[in-house]
């Protein structure tokens, strides 16, 4: 599904390749798009392409996204293309043969015995971040691998319409191309170990505050750590592998904290990282499974499950919603697994979206992957009722504009609003009927007149139904 409206500037689309469990949407809850044709979305994303394309891709071996890739050049676009050494490049060979440069993952010395093994996991594609017109730019991203393998397995993508993060992407890629030109450079080409942290790492696609970081030079363990230990209620994860010692005794060490009654952990893995798999070095599975062999196991376990689906191979998902129903809620995805040389070797990116709504839908596939293994509602904490609840900002501290969720229990008249130190309102901000559930305003930091507000702390105050709550921001200018 595409929000707030589909070709407009901020918009977000995101798709599954499989099934999404419809009696999971909850109440105004977008419905999740599943059994998506994700190489068809591909296709459609770049041939909206006028003046250049650049994809990194892990893979490559679908003959309509390198159809795709030669149309965009026979049209004039200037087209880039790096993929993994260690996979078939026959594809890519024939985008060299259309006059399209192209590289993998060995180009300058990278990934060599010199320069730190690793691979190029990326699956993202940038489209017009080179166009004179921002309103032109996107970015795709996601778990899907551009290949054969890649349609059989179940996968989630998302498309974010915005030029920041298109720049941002750009940035990782002519670091790992070596240059800001046509053709590569491959004095200047950076990737795995030799990568820096260049990229600016906040956003705000759409009003929806966002977090981007590559691997492996941006601490991205160290990042998903810091959002884990920011949600209060609950992660729910889908992924291939789960092989980080450090996530798991981090992820525990949270759960523990807060009390397992108090806070979910419910976790679909691959069957590939299974009882089998466990050992050194190898799968957590036993140790989320509660398996007291292994060091740091948790008791009492995690609600941890192998998928159980045989309607497609490999579950290749890379996705961990956090806070599900809460106004806080947000989504980690992309290319990144969750191991040690996603986190130390290898190139990825990664995605955070601080949105409850992302996390609805992300919930919707989510649940279909997780009944399909075996699990129940219950064990990942009843639905709850929604409470009066107002997020903390984001960003905070803020420059410009900053989104204020909020939740309400029953439909009614809210108010909320914007106050300096004295109590005085600068800002109204909501002050209408609302339905129960969750909520989202956003404060362009001006007062009632329009001016802008001045530098410095803020209270925002949620009323409703004679119970208030108030948090503080921070404005800078």
């Amino acid at each position: 599904m595409t929000w707030p409206s589909p070709g407009t500037p901020g918009d977000i689309s995101i798709w599954f390749n499989q099934n999404v469990d419809a009696t999971a949407r909850g109440p105004e809850m977008p419905a999740a798009q599943g059994n998506v044709d994700l190489s068809a979305q591909a296709v459609a994303l770049i041939n909206r392409a006028t003046v250049s394309v650049d994809a990194a891709l892990y893979s490559f071996s679908l003959a309509n996204v390198q159809a795709a890739l030669i149309n965009a050049k026979t049209r004039g676009c200037q087209v880039r293309f790096i993929m993994d050494a260690g996979n078939s490049s026959g594809y890519a060979q024939g985008l060299g043969a259309a006059g399209i440069p192209w590289i993998t993952s060995t180009y300058g010395g990278n990934h060599g015995s010199t320069a730190g093994f690793g691979i190029m996991h990326d699956k993202y594609i940038v489209v017009d971040a080179k166009s004179p017109n921002k309103d032109d730019a996107y970015v795709w991203t996601g778990s899907w691998n551009c290949s054969v393998s890649g349609q059989d397995d179940a996968q989630n993508a998302l498309v974010l319409h915005d030029w920041g993060l298109a720049q941002a992407y750009t940035l990782d890629f002519e670091q790992m191309w070596g240059s800001s030109g046509s053709q590569p450079d491959a004095n200047g080409s950076r990737m795995g170990a030799r990568k820096r942290d260049l990229i600016p790492h906040l956003f705000s696609v759409g009003g929806i505050p966002i977090e981007a970081y590559m691997s492996p030079s941006d601490n991205v363990q160290y990042n998903l750590i810091r959002n884990l230990w920011q949600s209060q209620h609950s992660v729910l994860a889908s992924l291939l592998e789960f092989t980080s010692d450090t996530l798991s005794h981090y992820l525990k060490m949270h759960r523990d904290s807060l009390g397992s009654a108090n806070y979910a952990v419910g976790i679909v893995l691959d069957v590939s990282a299974g009882p089998s798999a466990c050992g050194a070095s190898g799968s957590d599975y036993c140790k989320l499974d509660g398996q007291s062999a292994y060091p740091d196991f948790w008791s009492p376990r995690a609600d941890v499950l192998l998928d159980g689906s045989t309607a497609f191979d490999l579950l290749h998902h890379k996705y961990a919603i956090l806070d599900r129903g809460y106004p806080n809620a947000a989504v980690w995805t992309g290319s990144h697994n969750w191991s040690s040389a996603a986190n130390t070797s290898n190139d990825e990116n990664s995605i955070i979206l601080h949105d409850p709504v992302t996390a609805g839908i992300y919930y919707q596939e989510w649940r279909a992957r997780y009944r399909e293994s075996g699990g129940t509602q219950v064990a990942v904490g009843p639905e709850r009722s929604v409470t009066l609840d107002l997020a903390q900002s984001r960003p905070n501290p803020a420059s410009a504009s900053v989104a204020i969720r909020f939740a309400v229990p029953a439909t009614g008249r809210v108010s909320l609003g914007i106050y300096d130190l004295s109590g005085r309102r600068v800002r109204a901000l909501v002050d209408q009927l609302l339905e129960a559930g969750s909520h989202q305003a956003i404060w362009d930091g001006r007062d009632g007149t329009g001016a802008l507000a001045p530098a410095g702390v803020y209270w925002y105050r949620l009323a409703t139904a004679g119970r208030t709550v108030s948090r503080k921001l921070i404005l800078t200018r």
